[in-house]
């Protein structure tokens, strides 16, 4: 089980300053019209990474929502 598990994990190099997406359910937190809103949300600079699995991004102050994004919610930006 664990192998296929971690089949399925992403593997990304990502490095402070670099700019990522996050995936609306991960920004969003309910709402109306969800099925409007974009898949990817961004982009938002990385401010620190603690592990290989969690970043803290740089979110806006009004929304009041936790900093640290796991990696599968991440979508990759060009």
């Amino acid at each position: 089980m664990e192998v296929a598990n971690n089949d399925k994990q992403k593997h990304l190099n990502l490095k402070v300053g670099d700019f990522i997406l996050i995936h609306w359910e991960a920004y969003f937190n309910g709402g109306r019209c969800l099925k409007v809103q974009p898949i990817y949300v961004g982009p938002f600079k990385i401010v620190s990474t603690t592990n290989a699995n969690v970043v803290e991004v740089d979110l806006l102050s009004s929304r009041k929502l936790h900093r640290t994004i796991n990696v599968q919610k991440i979508g990759s930006y060009p």
